[in-house]
């Protein structure tokens, strides 16, 4: 029962990020191609409402990275 328990909190937790997802993409592709640090503040948050920490934390990482020498950038 305990496993049935967690697999549905976790279909609920995907859900819930899911859905904020959709709102995040409508306010990306209405700022699309501005790249202002919102802009780059709402990619940041989708990538992280989207990734699986059991796939390719490399690739995770490198998508890090580019985030952050963006965000960076904007910041000064």
């Amino acid at each position: 029962m305990k496993i049935q328990e967690q697999k549905g909190n976790r279909e609920s937790l995907l859900k819930l990020f899911s859905d904020l997802n959709v709102q995040n993409w409508r306010e990306i592709d209405r700022l699309a191609g501005q790249e202002s640090r919102y802009y780059i503040f709402l990619r940041l948050k989708s990538f992280l409402l989207t990734i699986d920490f059991e796939a390719n934390i490399k690739e995770g990482r490198e998508w890090l990275d580019v985030f952050k020498e963006k965000f960076i950038f904007f910041l000064s």
